[in-house]
């Protein structure tokens, strides 16, 4: 999917105690403790002392990968859940765990396999499902990507990322309507995750309710006012609604965010065009095209119509619609 890839957070343990020997139970729940509102890279060094202690424990191998993963460490990760996946072939957390880290890879058939394994052994676990939804959806099979999601929404309605996802899927097939619902859910689990306010607002806009658009984007920048996609997509939408220099304001915002971002110097070339601020409006657009070439054939002579096009994915846009919510990234259970 184009455009910012959200990241929205899964309400999950990162280490699950009880599959642990009950000596090193202590342990880890004291680490957990100690790491409460902090950084989990702290819990690193007492699950490698337990895997140093029983070097053939899967769940341990699984922990450290899920603590790596979530501290942005893929390569490193992919060792530990490859390890917990072969000390324990057929345990459902390491397929599911493999399953995550190959989809983050970009290795869709392959995280399908192994989600269909754990499917196999336990068909209504949330986890395996929610795999092989995020791996259909990878490979393009939306409509058996939104059925997967549906039924782990059935086991875990209240699940944020499961809300959103199935938004983002359904979006993809142009089944809009269908998808508010979802990500308000996602949105009443979760309210502090700016990523959701962003799905929220382009699936608004996709259905043209500019006003409920204009208040999740604004949500999204109060929670997080470093989403550059947020501030150039709403100044679109300012622009439109007749507030110019609003618009203006915000495109800018986003350039101080990422000076190097072609989209909203495309997005603001047109709107200081459109307002006879002509100079910089080429400067803007030269900017533009010598970070992105395509922009340099644009049919309106080298500037993006705000009207028409996101500042976001400008060059994805279906019967007029913007461009559909970028694809959040999951978290481990």
């Amino acid at each position: 999917m184009p455009g910012h890839a959200g990241r929205v957070r899964r309400r999950t343990r990162l280490v699950d105690t009880d599959d642990y020997p009950e000596g090193v139970r202590d342990r880890l729940g004291e680490g957990l403790a100690a790491i409460s509102g902090g950084s989990p890279r702290k819990l690193l060094p007492v699950l490698k002392d337990v895997l140093r202690e029983f070097p053939g424990l899967s769940r341990a191998h699984l922990d450290i990968a899920n603590v790596l993963y979530v501290l942005g460490d893929y390569e490193d990760a992919g060792k530990h859940y490859r390890e917990a996946a072969a000390a324990d072939p057929h345990g459902l957390a390491p397929l599911c765990g493999m399953a995550l880290w190959l989809a983050h890879c970009g290795d869709f058939a392959g995280a399908a396999a192994y989600a269909g394994r754990a499917l196999k052994k336990s068909p209504r676990d949330g986890q395996a499902l929610c795999s092989m939804g995020d791996a259909l959806d990878g490979l393009g099979r939306r409509d058996e990507s939104a059925e997967h999601f549906q039924k782990a929404l059935a086991l875990h309605p209240d699940d944020a990322y499961l809300n959103v996802r199935l938004a983002c899927v359904l979006s993809e097939l142009d089944r809009d309507g269908e998808a508010v619902p979802h990500v308000l859910a996602a949105a009443a689990a979760d309210p502090g995750d700016a990523h959701i306010r962003l799905v929220a607002a382009v699936i608004y806009r996709r259905l043209e309710m500019t006003k409920e658009a204009l208040a999740e984007y604004a949500e999204c920048v109060r929670l997080d006012p470093g989403i550059k996609s947020a501030h150039a997509d709403m100044g679109v939408l300012l622009f439109r609604e007749g507030r110019a220099a609003e618009g203006i304001a915000r495109m800018r915002e986003a350039l101080k965010i990422d000076p190097d971002y072609a989209h909203a110097h495309a997005g603001l070339s047109a709107m200081l065009s459109a307002t006879g601020e002509h100079g910089e409006a080429r400067e803007h657009m030269d900017a533009a095209t010598g970070l992105d070439p395509r922009y340099a054939g644009d049919p309106s002579g080298g500037h993006m119509d705000p009207r028409a096009k996101s500042a976001a994915g400008a060059s994805r846009k279906k019967a007029g619609k913007p461009p559909r919510p970028a694809r959040p990234a999951r978290k481990p259970r």
